[in-house]
């Protein structure tokens, strides 16, 4: 399915992952180191803020489709 995201940029700068899009004309952007691709998987971590202040780390998985 189409996203209805625009803008859809992203590049990558060693193990560092940036991208950045417009959603309901809101920009976003976003910093992920790879951690991993094998198999066919490639698998992101970020750090991020709780509303609160604190910090956690978030995962992401994505897996290669044919």
């Amino acid at each position: 399915m189409p996203s209805p995201n625009t803008l859809n940029e992203y590049f990558v700068d060693g193990t560092l992952l940036c991208s950045r899009w417009i959603n309901d004309e809101n920009e976003f952007r976003e910093w992920w180191e790879i951690a991993s691709i094998k198999d066919g998987v490639m698998n992101w971590t970020a750090l991020r803020a709780n509303e609160d202040g604190t910090t956690y780390t978030a995962t992401f998985e994505m897996k290669k489709v044919e």
